[in-house]
């Protein structure tokens, strides 16, 4: 009865999970299937936190201004909010999983399912969505007097740029997944943009402060962000970086989508040349640094 009622009612369940990236890469990818087949998307954010999280993730996409329902607002949690439901309605045939985190899944998008799982890291999936993607990507509310005061200091910048470090690995389906960079990548990336302008001010966020500092010691005009306490608040970094004019970014979803969210016409985007999860998640028009 209840699947029959889903149907007809023409829904589309996409189950959320992991950090802040990854739910975006998932919100993105729902909201593209649900506007192709023309159906109402609904945000399974039950099942893939609290106790069933390995890394304490908490949903993060109810801070932003998104054309989504969360099922953690309806009675239908009860039914499909557990790992149970999600595995048992595959081996039914009810659920679409994404055929590889390795590379872009071209039946996805024209598959007729209701419920769907996966990770969905490549822009292939929303190439037509970004405008409605910066648009929806907004903060609710930002009230704090630290990310007011960072937020001023980029907006009087003539040439930010924003670089995400990343130090720390975490086990994917893949296993664990290598993003690690040599030292010298930061280094090369600012080299390119200081031959466009020498005059840059350079905006750091990283869970890593001190490490960040010896990396970039010798360079001015660096204004290093203090890190957030709390899973949530990461937002507010992925909001400022966002604001800047260019991007350097390392291996991480999360910076990946401060680019994305950001990148301007005259914007330079540098990437590393060492493979994410998934092959077709770099920018197209990055720059790419051997590294």
């Amino acid at each position: 009865f209840w699947y029959t009622k889903i149907i007809k009612n023409n829904k589309v369940f996409i189950r959320v999970w992991g950090g802040v990236g990854n739910q975006l890469f998932i919100y993105a990818f729902g909201l593209m299937y649900a506007k192709k087949h023309n159906k109402d998307l609904f945000i399974e954010d039950v099942s893939g936190f609290g106790k069933n999280s390995k890394y304490g993730n908490k949903l993060v996409l109810d801070q932003y201004e998104l054309e989504v329902k969360f099922i953690s607002n309806y009675f239908l949690k009860h039914i499909i909010g557990n790992n149970y439901f999600w595995i048992i309605a595959y081996k039914l045939g009810f659920v679409y999983r994404e055929k590889s985190i390795t590379t872009f899944d071209g039946t996805a998008l024209d598959s007729n399912y209701s419920f769907y799982q996966g990770y969905w890291q490549s822009e292939n999936y929303f190439t037509e969505m970004r405008d409605i993607l910066r648009n929806n990507i907004k903060l609710k509310d930002i009230s704090d007097k630290y990310i007011l005061k960072i937020q001023g200091k980029i907006e009087l910048s003539i040439n930010s740029v924003a670089i995400g470090m990343r130090f720390h690995n975490e086990e994917d389906l893949m296993g664990e997944h290598d993003v690690f960079l040599k030292d010298n990548y930061y280094e090369s990336a600012i080299n390119i943009l200081m031959q466009v302008s020498s005059k840059i001010d350079i905006f750091v966020f990283t869970l890593d402060v001190s490490k960040a500092k010896r990396i970039l010691a010798k360079y001015k005009n660096v204004t290093y962000i203090t890190p957030t306490k709390d899973f949530i608040g990461a937002r507010h970094d992925l909001h400022l970086m966002s604001l800047c004019d260019n991007f350097i970014i390392s291996v991480s979803t999360f910076y990946w989508w401060a680019a994305y969210l950001g990148e301007k016409d005259n914007s330079t985007v540098i990437v590393p040349n060492k493979s994410f999860a998934n092959k077709d998640i770099s920018p197209k028009e990055g720059i790419k640094i051997n590294v």
